[in-house]
């Protein structure tokens, strides 16, 4: 496939998804409003790996979606027309383990993080500690979000296919960057990028990566805002893989995840959206 024909495949899928979403918000989400901007694109990154994911200030705000938008579109190009060609957690190692500077302690976080997909695989301390510093990611994402659409009373009175659309829509509109900001331990060795580009797998990652958002962010409104009950969101989190509608999938296991070759951290996965203005 010819980069001009990757390029106008690209357009398409892109109208047709543009498309898509007008007409779900213009169908409206219950007693909850559309937000003007999409607040999972307002956060400060908290630091991982010693360093930050994706940093943004109030001066980069009105700049977000212009950014965000080139950066899956750039995504989506790099797109190959085989799109059996992906590269597997349980094979990564045939392709790089002659690589000089490949660690035993960089190959045992990238197992991790691929374990982070399958949260039952990982002991009880190990999750805790990932699922505390991922949780002040999701609980300003939801706060912005429950401010910038209705307000606490609305999401009350909301119903959970109402939440659930909501939630949906706005993680579709830029689903590689929020895959990036909400995931970012994952992201350091699961290709984000790769199962953005395109429907691999019968689109499956997809569904996941979209599916546990929603999960997380429904968890984080039902148990850290409406009820304040952390403990009670932990131990809800660890069940996101569980639901019928991941089961049927059949997503396999950890080997099955598609892979980075290699293992990378801090800013040079993305750095800001401001980087790449």
């Amino acid at each position: 496939m010819s980069a001009r024909e990757i390029e106008l495949l690209v357009l398409k899928y892109e109208l047709h998804m543009t498309s898509a979403r007008l007409h779900v918000i213009n169908q409206g989400f219950g007693p909850l409003r559309w937000p003007t901007n999409n607040p999972f694109l307002q956060l400060h990154k908290a630091s991982t790996d010693g360093d930050a994911t994706i940093d943004l200030t109030g001066e980069e705000h009105g700049r977000n979606p212009a950014i965000a938008n080139r950066f899956e579109h750039a995504n989506r190009l790099n797109r190959s027309g085989d799109g059996l060609n992906v590269i597997r957690f349980g094979t990564v190692h045939q392709l790089s383990g002659t690589k000089k500077g490949r660690g035993l302690d960089v190959e045992v976080m990238r197992v991790i993080d691929g374990h982070l997909m399958f949260y039952k695989h990982l002991d009880d301390e190990r999750i805790r500690d990932i699922l505390e510093a991922g949780h002040a990611t999701l609980l300003q994402g939801m706060q912005l979000l429950v401010d910038a659409s209705g307000g606490v009373e609305a999401w009350r009175k909301a119903s959970h296919k109402e939440m659930s659309k909501l939630l949906q829509t706005l993680f579709n509109e830029f689903p590689l960057v929020i895959s990036k900001i909400v995931f970012p331990y994952e992201d350091s060795s699961v290709d984000f990028d790769r199962i953005w580009q395109n429907e691999f797998d019968n689109a499956k990652w997809q569904v996941c990566l979209r599916s546990i958002f929603v999960y997380l962010a429904m968890s984080t409104w039902i148990f850290r805002i409406k009820n304040d009950n952390c403990e009670h969101m932990y131990d809800n989190w660890k069940s996101s893989m569980s639901g019928d509608n991941l089961c049927v999938l059949n997503l396999g296991e950890v080997h099955d995840l598609p892979s980075r070759e290699t293992r990378i951290t801090g800013r040079t996965r993305i750095g800001s959206l401001s980087d790449l203005a």
